[in-house]
């Protein structure tokens, strides 16, 4: 029960990290493609 309380709070912690990490590239991505298509 341990291994997998532990197990679940690392992906939980992963996930955060991607989130984080993830947010602001989807979020330029998404500003970059709204100034290629002004042009």
């Amino acid at each position: 029960m341990f291994y997998s309380a532990k197990l679940v709070k690392y992906i939980i912690t992963i996930f955060l990290y991607a989130l984080f990490f993830i947010h602001p590239l989807c979020l330029a991505v998404l500003i970059w493609s709204l100034f290629s298509n002004q042009n």
